[in-house]
């Protein structure tokens, strides 16, 4: 299947850049793969084991800084282009639900003060070292 960048670019949700280990099997294949980026709903995989559209797979994902990895029971590859596929999620546990939840929002909440201390940053760097403004508040006055 040929992505055009249309496709590539309509997502339901957003997805997060990632860089963690993936198995997966079905009851032919045993393969390895780096998911490139996640969602709720499902993974982009980058893989040199070939898999196709409708496949259903049964994942085993490392996610970073968890000690245990992350089961997903069932889940279907959605589209195939090159080494790169994407699957989304059938089956998930509750506790996989849990843990993919807890993933993300701390995911949002570093990517949130990542943009907080840049724009303090940048703040910091355009604010003048003197200005009338400054002077006039200072001396208690108020300009409009």
């Amino acid at each position: 299947m040929v992505m055009t960048k249309q496709l590539r670019n309509f997502r339901c949700l957003p997805r997060i850049p990632l860089q963690a280990a993936v198995t997966y099997l079905t009851n032919e294949i045993l393969a390895k793969g780096l998911v490139v980026d996640a969602s709720r709903e499902g993974l982009r995989i980058e893989s040199h084991d070939p898999v196709h559209i409708g496949m259903r797979l049964a994942l085993v994902l490392f996610l970073p800084h968890d000690q245990e990895p992350l089961m997903i029971e069932d889940a279907t590859v959605q589209w195939v282009c090159g080494k790169h596929f994407g699957v989304q999620f059938v089956k998930l546990s509750t506790n996989a639900e849990a843990r993919l939840g807890n993933f993300f929002w701390a995911q949002i909440e570093d990517a949130c003060q990542s943009l907080l201390h840049l724009m303090d940053e940048v703040g910091q760097d355009t604010v003048p070292q003197a200005s009338h403004g400054s002077e006039a508040k200072r001396k208690g006055i108020h300009l409009i």
